[in-house]
């Protein structure tokens, strides 16, 4: 006999009290200083950042620079941002997932730059970066960077992108 998680109508109904919870949640989540941010980039790919305060989020951008932007900028300054939404990495009650260090290591790299490169040194690397201390990681994907952040803020959860309050 298996366990009750192997039970398919315990399954159905964990995800029907999902749904409803997520329906009456609050359409944005506020958020919270080393928190990871994301967007659109393109229609098909992600940019992420740092949040480190409110209407403040580093980057690394696409010349290699990390520096200091606004919601405005992280959303519009580039043509190929949406400029539609940005999400916040939450856990799945929508609490917003976010590490002081991470803020902190962002902060400390302000005014530097990186060899940018799309594929090879990138925003996600960038942003895996100051949340573990080593800027040298393989992160350079948005899916693996979210695999940092589920193992290191997230008790090894998935995570769930929610609009940030802007």
């Amino acid at each position: 006999m298996g366990f009750a998680d192997d039970d398919p109508f315990a399954q159905i109904e964990r995800s029907i009290a999902k749904r409803e919870r997520r329906l009456q949640a609050p359409r944005t989540v506020s958020g919270k200083t080393g928190a990871v941010v994301r967007c659109d980039l393109a229609g098909a790919l992600d940019h992420t950042g740092i949040l480190v305060d409110d209407d403040t989020i580093i980057e690394l951008d696409g010349t290699g620079l990390i520096r200091i932007v606004t919601y405005a900028e992280f959303l519009m300054s580039s043509v190929y941002r949406s400029g539609e939404a940005i999400t916040v990495a939450c856990d799945d009650d929508l609490a917003v997932l976010s590490d002081l260090a991470a803020a902190s290591r962002a902060i400390n790299f302000v005014g530097k730059s990186r060899t940018y490169h799309l594929l090879l040194d990138n925003c996600h690397q960038f942003v895996s970066g100051c949340i573990t201390g080593d800027f040298e990681n393989d992160d350079k994907l948005f899916s693996l960077m979210e695999l940092t952040i589920s193992e290191r803020l997230n008790n090894h959860k998935p995570v769930v992108w929610w609009p940030l309050q802007i």
